[in-house]
């Protein structure tokens, strides 16, 4: 038997995202459909409304207050863990500079309420159970994470092909989340949404063309270059492939705890550029990591990588601000560029150690 919970009326501002999980939430306590037919508003998992429906019980005005306390507390928890893990490194505190980028990066995504928050922070324990070799535990926290927003589902593949050992607990904890809403709904029901959800995912990767989205395919539009559909999805897979191929040459050159960071970073900076519907604030993500290899460089030295990681955080962080100063206006372009530049700075420092470590070895 399930409780009826009526929509709220409460006046807030409803360019909150709260608002739209509490709606999807008792529509899953009403057995009313969790999609509609303009594909927009609540696109995520059926599972998403069901974590949320605690919030269905509450007022309103409550809940958009609870909210931000889990949600931001969560990606607190996140880079509190991975700071420690990036911290081993050199045994220096990294807690402090990873909290004030993140902060400076998180406004609008905690102003808003989005899930990207409590799913980063899931993301982040996740990576600190894996090389702690807590394999049910970092494989329970990615799936949740998937629960709260699939975008999470680009690390959850890397972590199932590098972490053998995880792979039985990832598919465990996968089937769990994809059969508890049978025993909490009406079986038809549940069909039902998982079949529309599919419809509303496929549609909303197909309306991208005519809805700016700060992804690379975006930025290049921006600068005139129209690439085709198809064309766009080979340069995705491939892309895939190489962060895939990276991320398994690393694996056997990198300490577990360097690995992680080095993972997390990866699966994000591929998440944000090819991910069809990247939002500005979606790149609060990215924030734990500018931290790190800025630290990371200086603490080893190396000033103008240091000086190259510095200056595309701060420009991350004053990018909404640049954006206005050069254009007028908020621009879509400006960090799937940083985020490319952030990208060639890795890159280019691991193949300076790679042709440096070669050399001595000779």
């Amino acid at each position: 038997m399930y409780v009826v919970v009526k929509k709220s009326i409460d006046p807030i501002d409803y360019e909150n995202t709260f608002l739209t999980y509490r709606d999807a939430a008792i529509h899953w306590l009403n057995t009313e459909p969790l999609y509609n037919t303009a594909y927009y508003g609540f696109i995520y998992l059926p599972q998403s409304a069901l974590l949320f429906t605690p919030f269905a019980y509450i007022p309103a005005f409550l809940g958009t207050s609870l909210w931000p306390v889990l949600n931001i507390g969560m990606f607190a928890v996140g880079i509190y863990s991975f700071a420690q893990l990036a911290s081993r490194r050199y045994r220096s505190e990294l807690f402090l500079p990873m909290t004030i980028v993140s902060i400076a990066m998180a406004m609008g995504a905690a102003k808003s309420g989005q899930m990207t928050l409590i799913m980063a922070g899931l993301m982040m324990v996740a990576l600190v159970d894996l090389t702690e070799k807590n394999w049910w535990r970092a494989a329970s926290m990615l799936i949740l994470s998937l629960a709260f927003k699939p975008l999470s589902i680009v690390l959850i593949l890397l972590v199932a092909v590098l972490y053998p050992r995880a792979r039985i607990p990832l598919l465990v904890a996968l089937a769990v989340l994809l059969l508890v809403p049978f025993t909490l709904q009406d079986p038809g029901y549940v069909w039902e949404q998982y079949a529309t959800n599919l419809q509303t995912i496929t549609h909303i990767a197909n309306e991208t063309r005519e809805i700016q989205f700060a992804q690379v395919f975006w930025m290049l539009g921006s600068a005139g270059v129209d690439i085709p559909d198809t064309v766009q999805f080979a340069i995705r897979l491939l892309f895939a492939m190489l962060t895939l191929g990276l991320g398994w040459w690393l694996r056997g050159k990198q300490e577990p705890d360097t690995f992680a960071i080095y993972l997390y970073s990866l699966a994000v900076i591929y998440l944000m550029l090819f991910n069809t519907r990247t939002e500005n604030n979606t790149y609060v993500m990215l924030a734990p990591a500018l931290a790190v290899f800025t630290v990371w460089a200086f603490q080893s030295q190396k000033f103008l990588w240091g000086c190259g990681y510095f200056a595309v955080t701060v420009m991350f962080v004053l990018s909404y601000k640049l954006g206005k100063v050069l254009t007028g206006t908020a621009t879509i372009w400006m960090k799937p560029m940083l985020c490319c530049v952030f990208l060639l700075l890795i890159l280019g420092q691991l193949y300076q150690e790679y042709t440096k470590n070669r050399l001595t070895s000779a």
